[in-house]
């Protein structure tokens, strides 16, 4: 059985970079930009924090205080999300400015986390360890408020499963100062939206929040996945089905999770200075005992500078390399709770895909189009080739991913922006050709 998995792994890998190979092929036909028939008037973005250009947010979230929580929110970021992007490439094909406006949040916003220095390593084949401060926030910013339905209506922390809650806006302070109309829910303002052209990228915050803490935490729980589909239909019932302006929808899918370098950066082993490799040793939910980490296991990127650390003067043991001192068990996503993110996100990815279909063929027309985030996603964790640039989910220097290991830099967000762009551009009924952005102009994390 082990020999069988790892020659399926290996064939899977290499079909994937050949993709990757294939990706990076520089596109040397001169195309003229065109918007097709594409209606570009009025131009939307529906999501969550990755449509509202969230980034640099809290670290660890086993245990963060509720400003750490809110860290994100800012200007900075803001300005960089990829449906801004998206329409400023808009702009070059319909030769004239598309309008996008986005609810900036006052100075620093929420706050951020910042990169104050990089510790050199012990030994030569280390990485150097980050150390963090905090951009602190702008003491008014929460009081900050819509008067008008913006174009970018990404809300951080929003889940599919919330949409139509009652009461959102009272636990949301983002959609708080969105939601000019003082609407209940998420779904009741968009009742006035009406895009002609939209993105929509929502599903990741209903299993993001319950693998961030490990597992730990019930009442964070993925959304049902019956729940996800009817709250999903409603979505897009609402923005073609009952849409006079005969909408076009990049509908974007949902990536597996443990790709990004929260989840992916932190080895299942320990090499030190001697070179010797030990295990390392974990907490899991079903076990009362420490266990050895297994390739399954994955293991949070709060824990990875502190693992070969006394952490406690009470316990000698160094941490993660003694069954006496485990990685506590909010600090892993064991290999039930690991099936547990991956079984709602291909039940997500299936009704999405499911209602595109439904929805196209009810209307007689590509009103819905897939956005393919599952296999870019994958992608990226070989490594791809852009503009001369090797970009891949490696923390700190992959160039796509910011400090919290989660949310995207201005580069990651350049690289989901063009995501879309080649989705409209590969729909023959659209007949558009939508110039792309040079990534090479957009920073990854910025070393002091």
């Amino acid at each position: 059985m082990g020999k069988t998995f790892t020659h399926i792994s290996f064939t899977l890998r290499s079909i994937l970079l050949l993709l990757a190979c294939c990706a990076c092929r520089p596109n040397i036909v001169s195309v003229e930009p065109s918007l097709g028939v594409l209606n570009v008037q009025r131009v939307m973005a529906f999501g969550d924090g990755y449509t509202a250009g969230f980034t640099n947010t809290a670290r660890d979230y086993s245990e963060p205080t509720p400003e750490a929580l809110l860290m994100g929110w800012h200007e900075e970021g803001q300005a960089m999300a990829f449906p801004l992007l998206l329409s400023g490439q808009l702009s070059i094909s319909a030769g004239e400015a598309v309008n996008f406006e986005t609810p900036f949040s006052p100075g620093n916003g929420s706050g951020q986390l910042s990169l104050e220095s990089m510790t050199p390593p012990e030994c030569s084949y280390e990485s150097a360890q980050p150390k963090f401060g905090l951009t602190q926030a702008s003491p008014t910013w929460q009081e900050a408020s819509s008067t008008r339905l913006y174009q970018n209506l990404g809300v951080p922390g929003l889940k599919v499963g919330d949409i139509q809650k009652a009461g959102y806006q009272e636990q949301n302070p983002f959609f708080k100062q969105l939601n000019y109309n003082g609407d209940q829910h998420y779904l009741a303002l968009l009742e006035q939206a009406q895009p002609s052209l939209f993105t929509l990228w929502l599903g990741m915050e209903d299993v993001l929040a319950y693998g961030l803490r490990g597992g730990q935490d019930s009442s964070f729980y993925p959304t049902a996945p019956t729940l996800f589909a009817q709250n999903f239909a409603a979505l897009l019932h609402l923005l073609v089905e009952v849409n006079p302006n005969e909408a076009v929808g990049l509908i974007g899918t949902i990536p597996d999770l443990r790709v990004l370098p929260y989840f992916s950066a932190t080895p299942r082993t320990f090499t030190g200075c001697n070179g010797i490799e030990r295990p390392l040793y974990i907490q899991t939910s079903g076990q009362n005992e420490a266990v050895v980490a297994q390739e399954t296991d994955f293991i949070l990127l709060p824990a990875k500078d502190l693992i070969g650390s006394i952490t406690d003067p009470g316990n000698q043991y160094e941490f993660g390399l003694s069954a006496n001192n485990p990685i506590p068990d909010y600090w892993v996503l064991d290999q039930d709770e690991s099936e547990v993110v991956v079984d709602h996100i291909n039940a997500y990815n299936q009704s999405i895909d499911s209602l595109i279909t439904s929805f196209n063929n009810q209307l007689g027309r590509t009103a819905l189009k897939t956005v393919n985030m599952v296999n870019f996603y994958y992608l990226l964790s070989l490594g791809v080739l852009r503009d001369g640039l090797e970009i891949n989910n490696q923390y700190l220097s992959g160039g796509i991913f910011g400090l919290d290991g989660i949310y995207l830099t201005p580069r990651g967000n350049a690289m989901m922006a063009n995501r879309f762009i080649e989705a409209i551009n590969e729909t023959t009924e659209l007949n558009a050709q939508i110039p792309e952005l040079t990534i090479t102009d957009y920073v990854g994390v910025v070393y002091p």
